[in-house]
């Protein structure tokens, strides 16, 4: 038994090639994964016991190489299996990243944005959210005009909008709130890409350009 475990470790060692590591990496196998190494008793209760010492005789090998700073597993890696993969960029714009991230599909009748991007210093954790109820509506042909009336002067590079086929959100990221207006559900549907939006700060106004499919007039702007 002791000199099938030793070559059973030699097996799993950083340098083998054997079926209870994959090649190059450190992962290792036991149970009936490893069978051509250890034999038809791999999936035995003592198939595992020796599959399992042979593995941890490997692992105890590579430590005392990491320990030393060293990669066992860096011979059978290529370069592109050593790269760390790099962190994702959030591009910054007024504060608030350019993009916000899309909530899932079955969350959508609550909010399209996640919010919580909103939050980039400290102190914006603390800020209210408020829910914007004062907007005008102007119906022209194939276009819908919401134009909300905000409670403060917001810069059009804090401010973020996201369509849907059927909804619209807003946020305005304020210095005293930050300001939302959510529509889960328009009165028809939208062509999404011709939809867009301009922020007059002097006024404190958003303005949100819905394309309608037809220029019948819309009853609502709920559905």
């Amino acid at each position: 038994v002791a000199a099938g475990g030793t070559a059973h470790a030699a097996a799993a060692g950083p340098g083998g090639v054997g079926s209870l590591r994959w090649p190059g990496a450190p992962l290792y196998f036991v149970g009936a994964y490893c069978a051509l190494s250890v034999g038809p008793g791999a999936s035995l209760p003592a198939g595992h016991r020796l599959a399992a010492r042979a593995v941890a005789a490997a692992m105890h090998t590579a430590a005392k190489e990491c320990r030393k700073g060293k990669n066992p597993y860096a011979a059978r890696l290529s370069e592109r299996q050593m790269r760390q993969p790099a962190p994702e960029e959030v591009e910054i714009d007024g504060g608030i990243p350019r993009v916000l991230r899309l909530v899932p599909k079955s969350e959508r009748h609550r909010a399209l944005m996640d919010a919580r991007e909103l939050h980039v210093a400290p102190e914006d954790a603390v800020l209210p959210h408020e829910e914007l109820s004062r907007y005008e509506v102007i119906d022209e042909d194939f276009l819908i005009q919401v134009r909300l009336i905000l409670p403060e002067a917001v810069p059009a590079g804090r401010v973020r909008v996201a369509f849907t086929d059927q909804s619209v959100e807003v946020w305005a990221a304020g210095e005293k709130a930050f300001y939302r207006f959510f529509v889960a559900k328009l009165y028809k549907p939208i062509i999404v890409e011709r939809c867009t939006f301009k922020v007059s700060q002097k006024n404190m106004r958003v303005i949100v350009v819905l394309h309608k499919f037809d220029n019948l007039c819309w009853r609502f702007l709920k559905g």
